[in-house]
């Protein structure tokens, strides 16, 4: 039995954080790889509970139901855990210089500005 081909939209920070070790210049093979839900890489989301801020995953599991229907809001992409958590600090820290203060989702939300 033949899987059914998963293919995920997102909604994309216009500059997006990325890891170092990633080369800008293979965003959009990075961006089919997070679409398809290929393994290797790790996708920083906005939770789409308010209550929360963001959430890490690796991109194999963007073809869990869970995303089904959904347009995450990407705002990330790392190589692997511990580069998202760098990335995560340096998104806090320019949220910190930014606004004052830690609250990432609301950080986020206006760099998207109308496109969200």
């Amino acid at each position: 039995m033949k899987r059914k081909a998963v293919r995920r939209q997102f909604t994309y920070l216009p500059m997006l954080y990325l890891s170092e070790e990633l080369n800008p210049k293979n965003l959009p093979s990075m961006r089919r790889k997070l679409e398809h839900a290929k393994p290797g890489l790790v996708a920083i989301l906005l939770t789409p509970d308010p209550k929360d801020q963001l959430e890490l995953v690796r991109s194999f599991y963007l073809r869990l139901n869970a995303y089904e229907g959904k347009s995450p809001k990407l705002v990330g992409i790392a190589k692997d855990q511990d580069d998202a958590a760098l990335l995560v600090e340096k998104m806090t820290q320019d949220c910190l210089r930014e606004r004052g203060d830690c609250d990432l989702r609301a950080y986020c939300e206006s760099l998207f500005g109308n496109r969200s």
